[in-house]
């Protein structure tokens, strides 16, 4: 689905390594016929975003009946995850608040001051590509 999206949008594997700011060659790695890498949960994240996709889980009832009768219900001591569950969430919580604060931070630059910075960083990108694609 991801390589029938990319192609339907028209886009180079490096046009989505740019975007998604991924390594040269990851993503033909990971669209080819036969995946050299396979997906991870940050590499299907970025991938979603450059192809401007999102990921939405929602019930199967035909495999729900299939399985139904191999669940069992786990023992009541095996439920408090609570240490586990805060692990994996606080990375993703203080993610949002750092990129909502970096947001509300380069809002409060001034237009001119934004435009200079951006221009600095993409003139910084094409020398790394340059320097990349010469090694």
């Amino acid at each position: 689905m991801l390589r029938k999206r990319k192609n339907a949008l028209g886009l180079s594997d490096k046009v989505v390594e740019e975007i998604a700011d991924m390594a040269g060659g990851f993503v033909s790695k990971i669209l080819a016929p036969q995946p050299v890498k396979t997906l991870g949960r940050t590499s299907l994240t970025l991938l979603l975003g450059a192809l401007g996709l999102k990921l939405i889980v929602v019930e199967d009832p035909d495999q729900v009946r299939r399985v139904r009768r191999r669940w069992t219900k786990r023992a009541a001591h095996h439920v408090n995850n609570a240490p586990h569950t805060l692990r994996t969430a606080r990375p993703i919580v203080l993610s949002r608040l750092a990129r909502k604060a970096a947001l509300a931070r380069w809002a409060r630059v001034p237009a001119d001051e934004r435009q200079s910075i951006v221009a600095r960083l993409n003139e910084a990108r094409k020398r790394r590509a340059r320097t990349t694609e010469a090694a």
